[in-house]
């Protein structure tokens, strides 16, 4: 708690300029930074830890603001780093792995935590499709340069052998302070348990006694918090200690380098996100080895369900079991098939269960379809009703149309035959008009001549006997008579000829008085 603390003060009151930051960082020691194994995995992104931001996180502010330290690994943590590499090889390389099986490691581990990157990588990518192997496998063949890419160099170690009289000690009491720390957690393998007091022992070689870490000379840093609290707890106050720490934690080495260095938006967010990260999944117990061979015994069955595998790699009662035997023994074996057993009469109860839902659901369903059949029969019906109207009364709209149609026409014709009636009326009246003034105008020159006619007749047969040697008209004793009735007939020849009403007349007063002339001159 007191760390978090003084590490909350720091990131809060500590806001520096970059003046500030360059004066303070002038001040930083030189150091030599030896990465634990942990830390080596962390950084190539072959260990899955929440840690990892911060091992990553520091490195890049180491080489970004350029401090005076030298970044090493000790040839023990090389050797200890093959050694893992090559066993998470042989855990991939040992059986083949489908994306079901995969599918469920991934599964597994995510709830659980923990974990090699490399394992959980290839199965990440062959969850998604078949992957092979040794093409993934050989991109890690060359640690060594990978390392040195990241500027961090291989620490060959020189000088007398470590007392293996203390070493020793140093190491028992180790497993002690484990065990006290964490009962009944599986114990700590004692080549690891090795590997860390050697490491800190040859780091004891490079360090001056001082009373700030920071001017020891040479840190370790690790993601081990058990190591860590051994450190604090009593490596530093033994006879080889330097009265100070040790072993680091990398978001501990953030917190002292916060002030600095020069502040920014992302340095602060990603900061906190590291700074509130746990030190444990502390309801969960570390069956990562067991789940590994568990799923490599699983990989020999063909088609293994990934639910299958899930429930047998969470139950912690069986991985409990398996822990501490051999994957080739007769009882691992026994174990995991009487596991999938009762896993397959587990799955043969949930699929009765399932069938049975089924078979409820399928009757339920049918019974849906039926009345949603019946609806849709009525609907149709409804729909068939609906068409049958529309087409009666598109049938009686088209029809009156039809009429509306036909007695405009008939309309228009007549009206165009009236039309044209009147303009035949009008063009026979026109002409009627035109003929009447005709024959009046034709009746008067007519009437005109036969008057002039009949007046030249007249005076003619007035003079006739002057001009004309008729002695026995002027010597006859009716000549007067006789003149008479000529005028008469003349007139009315005259008459007749003017087209006069009483023609008739007229004819019968000429036949007679040609007759009485007839009479007299006979």
């Amino acid at each position: 708690m007191s760390e978090l603390l003084d590490g909350t003060f720091t990131f809060f009151a500590l806001t520096v300029s970059d003046a500030t930051a360059d004066y303070l960082k002038g001040q930083v020691p030189s150091l030599r930074l030896f990465l634990d194994t942990n830390v080596v995995l962390a950084v190539l992104g072959m260990q899955d830890n929440r840690m990892q931001e911060a091992d990553v996180e520091l490195l890049e502010i180491i080489e970004k603001e350029r401090y005076p330290f030298k970044l090493y690994y000790h040839q023990r943590t090389f050797k200890e780093l093959i050694n893992l590499v090559e066993v998470a090889k042989s855990r991939i390389r040992s059986r083949h792995f489908t994306p079901a099986l995969s599918r469920a490691y991934l599964q597994y581990m995510e709830s659980r935590g923990g974990g090699m990157g490399i394992e959980r990588q290839f199965h990440a990518m062959n969850a998604e499709r078949a992957v092979d192997t040794d093409a993934y496998l050989a991109r890690f063949d060359h640690l060594e340069d990978l390392l040195r890419d990241r500027g961090i160099e291989r620490f060959n170690q020189n000088g007398a052998d470590l007392d293996v009289e203390i070493k020793g000690a140093h190491i028992a009491e180790f497993e002690h302070f484990l065990k006290n720390r964490h009962p009944g957690r599986q114990p700590r393998s004692y080549e690891a348990r090795d590997h860390d007091v050697t490491v800190w022992m040859f780091l004891q070689r490079q360090r001056s006694r001082t009373t700030s870490a920071l001017r020891s000379g040479a840190l370790l840093l690790s993601n081990d918090y058990s190591l860590q609290s051994f450190d604090r707890a009593y490596l530093m106050g033994c006879a080889e200690g330097k009265g100070v720490a040790t072993v680091v934690l990398p978001q501990h080495l953030l917190q002292i380098l916060r002030p600095f260095s020069r502040v920014t938006t992302d340095f602060d967010k990603r900061f906190m996100e590291i700074f509130a990260a746990p030190e444990f999944r502390t309801t969960q117990t570390d069956y990562g080895p067991t789940a590994s061979k568990v799923l490599s015994y699983l990989s020999s069955f063909d088609d293994v369900p990934t639910e299958t595998a899930v429930h047998i790699l969470n139950d912690d009662l069986l991985m409990g079991r398996l822990r501490d035997i051999e994957s080739t023994d007769s009882e691992f074996t026994e174990l995991i098939e009487s596991a999938v057993i009762e896993e397959n009469k587990s799955l043969a109860h949930e699929i009765g269960a399932i069938t049975e839902n089924l078979s409820k659901e399928r009757k339920a369903r049918e019974q849906s379809e039926s009345a949603a059949e019946a609806a849709g029969k009525a609907v149709e019906e409804a729909m068939a009703k609906v068409e049958s109207t529309r087409q009666r009364q598109e049938l009686e709209a088209s029809q009156r149309q039809k009429a509306e149609d036909k007695a405009r026409a008939e309309a228009h014709e007549k009206a165009e035959l009236q039309r044209r009636l009147d303009e035949a009326t009008q063009q026979k009246e026109t002409a009627e008009g035109d003929a009447s003034r005709v024959l009046g105008q034709a009746t008067w020159m007519r009437r005109a001549l036969a008057g002039l006619l009949t007046l030249v007749l007249l005076i003619g047969v007035a003079t006739v006997p002057k001009w004309l040697p008729w002695h026995w008209l002027a010597k006859h004793e009716h000549r007067t008579g006789i003149l008479v009735l000529v005028g008469i007939a003349i007139c009315g020849a005259g008459y007749i000829a003017a087209g006069g009403k009483h023609r008739g007349t007229a004819f019968s007063t000429i036949v007679i008085a040609s007759l009485i002339t007839l009479v007299s001159l006979l």
